[in-house]
């Protein structure tokens, strides 16, 4: 992936492009490239250039990324919209959140966690996009009840924010938990990565998809625990 500079910025520009239609601020393109939200660098800049490509977490951001879009555009090939306003939209499967503020929350993890979901849904396991593709288009972008749960935590219910803040807290230590573990079963970084992303047959899909829920996690912290002590029959 690392190729010849004019590649590398062909490379580069492509998602900058990318993040353009799906209408990210500075803020959130720093955020998604592994970068400081609050430096002064120009993220398209710093793309067209290619100065990512000698740092591997970088280019594994950008993969992942444009991994994404391939979903996304798999999932919803009639629907051009939706495929690039998904992003910015508040999903149910991740407490109410965005899958961008996902990956500005969880770093890495959370673009795992919003790649092997996305995995998920293609390899036909769950029905929840199933609503979104029927809709009609004046509704399609309105989230349910459900969906919308999360915005009555607002910063003048001091309790119902405190609330929130503790629940958020407490799901970051739960996924530091789970890739710390994650890491000292395969004694490697490289590979815990890699075995997030890989669909595997005791759960019938990425452990990645299943991070974002209580019983989830605990379904992926129980497989882990099954490797550890030998059994690799998942």
């Amino acid at each position: 992936m690392k190729g010849r500079p004019e590649e590398r910025g062909w490379l580069g520009r492509m998602l900058f492009k990318l993040f353009d239609h799906w209408q990210i601020n500075t803020h959130q393109r720093l955020s998604l490239l592994g970068l400081d939200p609050e430096s002064p660098i120009d993220p398209n800049e710093y793309l067209s250039r290619g100065y990512f490509a000698s740092d591997y977490d970088k280019l594994e951001r950008v993969s992942i990324l444009l991994g994404i879009h391939k979903s996304l555009r798999l999932l919803f090939p009639g629907n051009r919209d939706l495929v690039y306003q998904w992003v910015s939209q508040p999903n149910k499967y991740f407490d109410g959140l965005t899958p961008v503020e996902i990956v500005e929350r969880h770093g890495m993890l959370g673009m795992y966690m919003v790649r092997g979901y996305l995995d998920q849904q293609l390899s036909g396991r769950d029905l929840f996009f199933e609503k979104q593709t029927k809709a009609s288009p004046a509704t399609r972008f309105v989230p349910d009840q459900d969906d919308t749960e999360w915005l009555s935590a607002t910063e003048t219910d001091n309790e119902s924010h405190h609330c929130a803040v503790e629940k958020n807290t407490e799901k970051i230590l739960q996924l530091l938990d789970v890739w710390t573990l994650a890491v000292r079963v395969f004694s490697s970084e490289e590979k815990a990565k890699l075995w997030f992303v890989t669909r595997v047959p005791a759960i019938g899909c990425p452990p990645a998809a299943l991070l974002p829920t209580n019983g989830g996690r605990e379904k992926v912290i129980a497989l882990l625990k099954r490797i550890e002590q030998g059994d690799f029959g998942g």
